[in-house]
């Protein structure tokens, strides 16, 4: 469910809220992209840019020496970006906060438990 929102309402002195649902038109049309690379950085004391990407582990031919000898001298992977986002400091703990709740639904449904078993990274 989305977050609601507090809207402002009447021209009083005192101001009045009421919580707004939130509907999201249009989401089904955006494509479903794995994200497996994230980077964050402080831009200010009340913005932090959260990027999000996609790297692949590379396909490395040859012989066991020959994959031995790229996989020792790879120096980095590249990830593409697929958004970078800003989010003040309270829709980064909502992030948090939804994600975490997220990860505690899918263990439930999984039937794992909070160290990590049954699967995944």
């Amino acid at each position: 469910m989305a977050n609601p929102k507090k809207a402002l309402l009447g021209a009083s002195m005192v101001p009045q809220t009421r919580v707004v649902p939130v509907t999201w038109a249009g989401i089904e049309e955006l494509p479903i992209l794995l994200a497996t690379s994230f980077a964050t950085s402080l831009l200010s004391e009340s913005e932090i840019l959260l990027a999000i990407g996609q790297a692949a582990a590379p396909i490395i031919p040859g012989d066991e020496e020959t994959q031995a000898r790229t996989l020792r001298d790879l120096e980095s992977i590249e990830a593409r970006p697929l958004a970078r986002l800003v989010l003040s400091p309270q829709r980064a703990v909502e992030l948090i906060d939804l994600l975490s709740k997220m990860v505690a639904l899918q263990k439930q449904v999984a039937g794992t438990d909070d160290k990590g078993d049954g699967g995944g990274e």
